[in-house]
């Protein structure tokens, strides 16, 4: 089975924004 590396790479950065996103949520609820 082969993925294409394009494919990886976007899910991967999808990955990290959603990450990024709970973080940031987390951080400014924390900041209040």
């Amino acid at each position: 089975m082969k993925v294409s590396e394009s494919r990886i790479s976007q899910l991967h950065t999808k990955a990290i924004m959603r990450l990024r996103g709970k973080l940031a949520r987390q951080r400014s609820l924390l900041d209040d």
